[in-house]
């Protein structure tokens, strides 16, 4: 495995514990999932 870096540092703003089942019908949950999903997707391999 190759060595890594920090992008970014993201706050998660959700309480623990967290229940996914209700968790992944707010839309804040949902930018943040799309938002990380874009950050990885952009790494150059």
């Amino acid at each position: 495995m190759g060595s890594g870096r920090v992008l970014e540092d993201i706050a998660v703003p959700f309480d623990r514990p967290r229940d996914l089942d209700t968790l992944r019908f707010e839309p804040e949950f949902n930018a943040l999932v799309q938002h990380l999903w874009t950050q990885i997707k952009e790494v150059p391999r």
